[in-house]
């Protein structure tokens, strides 16, 4: 009885504990206005992005969207002014990453992304 419930206490502190993934190779599509929403491949490459899906603080590298912590594998991103908006998904799945952005407000670049990438490791 003793065994089982210290191994429920790891399985829960483990689960509620922040992990760090480091992502690249985003690939999907995009949907620009100015295109009149015209279905585009699209994609990062080049660049690391550190995702961070911790209960406390959960965050993305280079960004100043507010995350908020949704499950051990899903965090939203997101940045609210008043007609400005971006919203951001993050969602672990084994070893990729699934990302999805929306833009409106700001002249230029309403857009609405969809896009898959890898996890590379974890955060150093």
């Amino acid at each position: 009885m003793k065994l089982k419930i210290i191994l429920l206490i790891i399985l829960v502190t483990s689960s509620l504990s922040g992990n760090c993934y480091k992502t690249t190779n985003f690939k999907g599509v995009s949907l620009n206005k100015n295109k009149n929403y015209t279905i585009e491949q699209d994609g990062i490459s080049n660049r690391i992005i550190n995702l961070t899906i911790d209960p406390s603080k959960s965050f993305i590298s280079d960004s100043n969207l507010k995350c908020i912590y949704l499950s051990p594998i899903s965090i939203v991103c997101l940045n609210n002014s008043n007609i400005q908006v971006v919203i951001e998904t993050w969602l672990i799945n084994n070893n990729k990453v699934q990302y999805t952005k929306s833009i409106t407000g700001y002249p230029g670049w309403d857009t609405i992304k969809a896009f898959s990438g890898d996890i590379i490791g974890s955060c150093d």
